[in-house]
């Protein structure tokens, strides 16, 4: 796979992105530095899963390159998550997938008994919630799959800055508004005090 290095004003706060037809796979080069070489190689890999499998799902491509990486490094699985979790507005529902995917791995691969009763309580209780979308804080401090947590290392750590302005919209502490929302809710105003007048 051919790498270009692009800036966040192209491609926002992403990591890296993929051109779906050629396969080049655009670094986002204000971001790249900041990551560590196992987590680099995760996102690369995670990009490639993409193109391979010709699909925008994230949990596809995230799942590739979980399988990927998986043993080329110690602790790659957790490595893995940690990743995933330094990248601003991943949702919870999808560090939650992810960590479930993990335990299957780890109590397929390796017969671990204490991921394989997590998947079991887990299965027993159901949680409809794991598959709901919603905004990850970056001020929680473990992200809870019922009676088991990600480790308080795997979780980020919070923002200071009141607000950033961002290529894509507005962050004021933790909350994030893109443009998009901002704008549609003016009209939505607009359009409300014109009705009712």
């Amino acid at each position: 796979m051919k790498i270009s290095y692009v800036t966040s004003e192209e491609i926002g706060h992403s990591p890296a992105a993929v051109n779906m037809l050629t396969g080049v796979v655009y670094v986002n080069a204000d971001l790249w530095n900041k990551f560590t070489d196992f987590e680099k190689k995760f996102f690369l890999a995670h990009e490639e899963g993409h193109f391979v499998l010709q699909t925008n799902s994230e949990f596809e491509a995230d799942l590739y390159a979980l399988k990927k990486v998986y043993k080329s490094e110690r602790k790659s699985l957790k490595k893995s998550l940690k990743a995933l979790a330094k990248v601003d507005l991943i949702s919870d529902e999808r560090l939650e997938r992810l960590y479930l995917e993990i335990l299957k791995i780890d109590s397929e691969l390796n017969n671990n008994k204490k991921a394989k009763q997590e998947i079991m309580k887990i299965k027993q209780t159901g949680r409809d919630s794991l598959f709901m979308e919603s905004p990850r804080s970056v001020n929680t401090p473990v992200i809870e799959i019922q009676d088991t947590a990600i480790p308080q290392e795997l979780v980020p750590e919070p923002v200071d800055q009141k607000t950033v302005y961002l290529k894509n919209g507005i962050r004021i502490g933790n909350l994030f508004l893109s443009f998009e929302t901002i704008a549609l809710t003016v009209i939505c105003v607009l359009l409300y005090k014109i009705l009712n007048k």
